[in-house]
C-alpha cells in the first residue's frame, strides 16, 4: 500500500515536471518571437535612422566645406523625391490605363458576341443557318420570336410617337401661353398709356 502511494507521488511529481517544462518551453518559444520581432523592429528604426542621418551628414559635411555645395545636396533630394513621385503617378497612369484597356477588351468582347448572336438569329430567321429548317414545329417557334420582336418594336414605335406628340404639345401650349400672355401685357400697357393721356387731357 505505501509502495503504491510512493509510486502514485512519484507519478504526479513526473506530470508535474513535465507540466512545467511544456510551459517553459512554451514561454521561451514565445519571448524568441517577441525578441525576433523587436529586433526586426529595431533593425527596421536603424535603417530608417541611419538613410535619415547619412543624408543629413552628408549636406552637414558638405556645407562645412562650401555653401554651395549644400545647395546642391538638397535640390539632389528633392529632384530624388520629384522622381520618386513621378514614378508612383506613372505606375498609378498605368494600372488605370491597364483597367481601362481591360473594360476596353471585355466590352469589344461583348459586342463581338451580341452580333454574332443577332447575325445567327438573323441567319435562324431567313433559313440561311447551317440547317436549314424543315421542321415545321422549329418554323412555328422561330415565327413566334420574329413576332415578339416585332411587337416590342411596335410598341416601342407607339411609345416613342407618344412622347413626340406631348413634346410637341407642350411646346405649341408653352408658345400660346407666351403669345397670349404679350398680347395681354400689351393690353395693360394700351390701356395704361390711354388712360394716362384721357386724364391729362382736359
Amino acid at each position: 500500500m505505501k509502495m503504491m502511494k510512493k509510486t502514485a507521488k512519484k507519478a504526479r511529481e513526473i506530470k508535474n515536471r513535465k507540466k512545467k517544462d511544456k510551459e517553459g518551453k512554451e514561454k521561451k518559444k514565445k519571448d524568441k518571437e517577441l525578441e525576433g520581432e523587436a529586433r526586426k523592429t529595431e533593425e527596421k528604426k536603424k535603417k530608417k535612422t541611419r538613410k535619415n542621418s547619412h543624408s543629413s551628414s552628408s549636406s552637414s559635411s558638405d556645407s562645412s566645406t562650401s555653401p554651395s555645395a549644400s545647395s546642391s545636396t538638397s535640390s539632389s533630394s528633392d529632384s530624388d523625391s520629384d522622381s520618386r513621385k513621378k514614378k508612383k503617378e506613372r505606375k498609378k497612369k498605368k494600372k488605370v490605363k491597364d483597367h481601362d484597356t481591360k473594360e476596353e477588351k471585355e466590352g469589344k468582347k461583348d459586342n463581338e458576341k451580341k452580333k454574332k448572336k443577332k447575325d445567327k438569329d438573323h441567319k435562324e430567321d431567313k433559313g440561311e443557318g447551317k440547317n436549314k429548317c424543315k421542321d415545321p414545329i422549329k418554323l412555328k417557334r422561330i415565327l413566334e420570336r420574329a413576332n415578339n420582336r416585332i411587337e416590342a418594336l411596335i410598341a416601342r414605335k407607339a411609345y416613342i410617337e407618344r412622347m413626340i406628340k406631348e413634346a410637341e404639345e407642350q411646346q405649341i401650349s408653352e408658345a400660346t401661353v407666351t403669345r397670349e400672355a404679350a398680347v395681354a401685357v400689351e393690353k395693360q400697357i394700351n390701356e395704361a398709356a390711354s388712360s394716362e393721356v384721357t386724364e391729362t387731357a382736359p
